[in-house]
């Protein structure tokens, strides 16, 4: 050692078997190294939270068909249903390493409640039935409030008046997408009971009917999921039915 040369106290605590302390830097880097997980977590729920918007699109498996027809009954018949996510996958932000992290969220869904906005907005009687069968084609006006999109398939319904069957009713490829949908219906109704009822009973022509579903058929499949939700729906419309056959003669349409 030079004589005069001033020795840095890091050495002289090494050649005293003393080591120096850390400093704030040295500190804050050892922290991170063992506490990186921690952070990582803190960083994504608060950026998920506040920024990030995800969207997946996976076909996924029923595993278990009761549960799902459950579920598609209440969130036909509710205002809302609440929905628990569960499961694990891994997260990755940035440079930090990938973790796996389980989650369980419950969130709120939107329901169809009963659909209480369903109409017939417009509809003609066909004096001679087309090839399918139909005498009877109009509009029907179905709101969607929630954020789902239904491929619903070919969806029937029985129609009666005064709990007496009067005909079905197809909605063809009925896909309910959020909003206002509006489809096409196709009906094949006994005119005959039609006629006599607003003779007998409703001679203003104001024909009350309630629309029960019946079936939902997909690709040749029973949709039972959607099937057995709807069949406890039932809606009611009123027609104006004395104007349509009085159209008859003159080709117009009714609402």
């Amino acid at each position: 050692m030079e004589e005069g040369k001033a020795v840095p106290q890091s050495h002289v605590q090494e050649l005293y078997g003393e080591r120096p302390k850390p400093g704030f830097g040295a500190k804050l880097k050892a922290h991170f190294k063992k506490w990186w997980w921690l952070h990582l977590i803190v960083f994504i729920a608060v950026h998920a939270t506040e920024t990030a918007t995800t969207h997946l699109e996976q076909e996924v498996q029923i595993v278990d068909l009761e549960a799902f027809t459950d579920y598609n009954a209440r969130l036909w018949a509710n205002s809302s249903v609440d929905l628990v996510v569960k499961g694990k996958t891994k997260l990755h932000e940035m440079k930090f390493p990938t973790v796996t992290v389980d989650f369980r969220k419950r969130i709120k869904m939107r329901g169809f409640e009963g659909i209480p906005g369903f109409n017939v907005t417009g509809f003609s009687i066909k004096r001679i039935p087309e090839p399918d069968g139909a005498n009877m084609i109009g509009t029907v006006y179905i709101p969607n409030p929630t954020v789902l999109t239904l491929t619903m398939g070919n969806v029937t319904f029985n129609n009666f008046v005064d709990d007496e069957f009067i005909g079905t009713s197809l909605l063809s490829d009925l896909v309910l997408r959020p909003g206002n949908n509006t489809v096409t219906m196709r009906s094949r109704v006994n005119q005959t009971l039609v006629v006599e009822k607003v003779k007998e009973t409703y001679k203003n022509g104001m024909l009350p009917i309630e629309i029960r579903s019946n079936s939902s058929i997909y690709n040749g499949q029973h949709l039972e999921y959607f099937e057995k939700a709807l069949q406890g729906s039932r809606q009611h419309v009123v027609l104006n039915v004395g104007a349509a056959l009085a159209a008859l003669t003159g080709g117009g349409s009714a609402g």
